[in-house]
């Protein structure tokens, strides 16, 4: 995939005060900080699960296949 980036909204606005940018997880000040990183985690575990079933099946992925398959929730 090409170096575009978008982000991915796991609507969890609540936390953002509490968001470490540079670790890209929620900091433990927070009072439910392991469940939010743990769907962060999910998350990023679906979109290498789709990573790896486009390249071991030979197709290309971009942003917008990404996005439809993320959305259709296939990887759950």
């Amino acid at each position: 995939m090409s170096n575009i980036q978008k982000r991915i909204s796991l609507h969890l606005s609540e936390v953002l005060k509490y968001f470490d940018k540079k670790k890209q997880r929620v900091k433990a000040s927070q009072e439910s900080f392991k469940d939010y990183n743990l769907l962060i985690e999910k998350k990023l575990a679906e979109i290498n699960t789709i990573e790896i079933n486009y390249r071991s099946s030979g197709r290309t992925l971009n942003m917008e296949l990404l996005i439809n398959e993320l959305d259709s929730g296939k990887t759950k």
